[in-house]
């Protein structure tokens, strides 16, 4: 069995949905928390009303609520919130919801890829090169300065030769 998470916006407390009465709410969530991947609630009206733990009449009154058209809706169709399949019933804005989740996922995800590839290129560039290495080496064990001047030699750049 797969676990379908259920993005659920903040913005929700400014939707039309949040001035119904709690129980509508409460049937909403249930059904973004019972949806499928692809946006699907497969329930009865009475087992959406057992799963959300409301009265079936009032499960019934929600679902005829969110199977018709939303004046005060923010959408720009005409704001109906589920349509009936066989079997339950499709989030009509499910595809929309989707594509944002995974924009910020992708956003976020490309934020932290930064500033890890930055970090990275910070810690390579701290790091001494090989001919730091064998230089401050070759000074501990106190080598001539000709020496020291070969080593530089071995390691510049081409271009600087």
């Amino acid at each position: 069995m797969s676990i379908n998470y259920t993005v659920l916006k903040s913005s929700i407390v400014n939707s039309s949905i949040w001035n119904e009465d709690s129980d509508t709410r409460v049937i909403w969530i249930t059904m973004l928390a019972l949806r499928n991947k692809d946006g699907e609630i497969f329930a009865s009206l009475g087992g959406l009303a057992h799963q959300a733990r409301v009265s079936r009449e009032k499960t019934a009154e929600a679902v005829a609520k969110f199977l018709a058209p939303e004046p005060d809706s923010s959408s720009r169709d005409d704001g109906r919130r589920i349509i009936e399949i066989p079997g339950g019933w499709r989030l009509m804005n499910h595809d929309r919801i989707k594509a944002e989740a995974l924009a910020a996922n992708k956003t976020s995800y490309m934020a932290k890829y930064m500033a890890e590839r930055r970090a990275r290129e910070k810690r390579a560039k701290s790091l001494p090169s090989a001919g730091e290495v064998e230089y401050m080496a070759a000074v501990k064990r106190g080598v001539s300065e000709s020496e020291l001047d070969d080593i530089v030699t071995r390691h510049l750049p081409k271009a600087a030769l």
